[in-house]
């Protein structure tokens, strides 16, 4: 025991085995279930890559014409939970909102009469736009839009948020978002619901917990911290002097760097090239400017430096998001909407061949004290 290899944050440690998703660390890959993120981006759409997450292939028609029947079939607010989302504080970031919400569906639908994990999966990531949606539109005194049975999971979002009906071109930007959030191999957040799961817990439970490992300010949450470093900065021109005062005390710039690439996150690469056919207005190409900028003047700042730190995942997002008018405390629910798919999938998986997680702690502490009776303590 004394000489076990403890890894700090259980790097390099592998923790499980599994068949959904394949990230390269060196040329920048990610692949869902064997397939190229890239292709997942350019041809599919959110609920045909949901279905290849949780079922392991890309559906047939008649497949993918169940699975939307499904979800269809799901997307309806409870009056129970709608009743709950009214009753919570108008000062809850809508991340607890989501947590809150998912952690009492439990009492509605995890004893629903269905012992099948992917059904009851389905089931709940139909409600994250819906409470996402009905709490936002209430926050702002109006009225809760129904789904329209016509559109697709990403246009029902943008149109229940909005209340108006998204363009083609909207529905498909962030169809592709969603896709490049959808799953991400054992981030803090599908560990945490992997780990849940594991013993046995019901899916609002694992769901619950992974949201709220998802809302922590080093895992969700970055792309809005983004955004707010693109308004601070302002001016292209102000890129440089921001940058190397950051540097100089230390403040971490945000969406750069990532635990596992030692390249450019292939998501960001992917958001960056839809960002600029997102971005319409002479605001939003000022923003790109700036982000453009702000990656290049650190690449070779810290190639100096003989030091590899590119953009990952949240560096883009952010301003993509803001491009389709969608308020920045709603970026990292909009990553749990997508994520949600890749919790399920790696849960169901963890399911077909169970062991509780029980790792072990290396105790750093003291040994043998004598109990001192109270009146004799300092």
């Amino acid at each position: 025991m004394e000489n076990i290899d403890y890894k700090k944050g259980l790097e390099d440690v592998i923790a499980a085995e599994s068949k959904i998703c394949l990230i390269d660390p060196v040329s920048g890959g990610l692949y869902y279930r064997g397939h190229n993120i890239t292709e997942l981006t350019e041809h599919s759409t959110f609920e045909e890559t949901a279905y290849l997450l949780l079922e392991g292939h890309l559906p047939n028609e008649i497949e993918l014409k169940h699975f939307n029947e499904k979800l269809l079939s799901y997307r309806k607010l409870h009056s129970n939970l709608l009743q709950i989302i009214r009753g919570l504080s108008k000062n809850c970031h809508p991340m607890k909102v989501l947590q809150t919400t998912i952690a009492a569906l439990g009492g509605i639908w995890d004893n629903k009469g269905t012992d099948n994990p992917k059904e009851i999966c389905i089931a709940y990531l139909s409600q994250f736009p819906l409470i996402i949606a009905a709490y936002w539109r209430i926050l702002n005194k109006q009225e809760i839009i129904t789904p329209h049975k016509e559109f697709s999971h990403a246009g029902n979002f943008l149109y229940m948020l909005t209340g108006k009906v998204p363009t083609a071109k909207e529905t498909s930007l962030l169809d592709k978002a969603l896709i490049l959030h959808m799953e991400h191999d054992l981030n803090a957040s599908t560990f945490t619901a992997r780990v849940v799961a594991s013993s046995l817990a019901p899916v609002s439970a694992f769901l619950s917990a992974a949201i709220g490992s998802l809302s922590g300010p080093l895992h969700g949450g970055a792309n809005e911290k983004v955004l707010e470093m693109v308004y601070e900065i302002g001016e292209e021109s102000n890129v440089v002097p921001y940058l190397d005062k950051a540097l100089a005390t230390g403040k971490k710039v945000m969406g750069m760097g990532h635990r596992v690439y030692r390249t450019k996150d292939p998501r960001a690469i992917i958001l960056q090239k839809y960002l600029k056919q997102a971005s319409d207005s002479e605001d939003a190409r000022k923003k790109v400017a700036i982000l453009e900028k702000i990656e290049d003047y650190l690449a070779r700042t810290f190639e100096e430096q003989h030091k590899k730190v590119y953009p990952n995942v949240d560096f883009y997002s952010g301003t993509l998001f803001h491009c389709l008018a969608i308020n920045p405390l709603l970026f990292t629910p909009i990553f749990a909407m997508s994520r949600v798919v890749g919790w399920c999938a790696h849960v169901c998986e963890q399911w077909q061949d169970n062991r509780i997680f029980r790792p072990i702690c290396h105790y750093t502490g003291e040994r043998n004290l004598k109990y001192v009776n109270i009146e004799k303590r300092r």
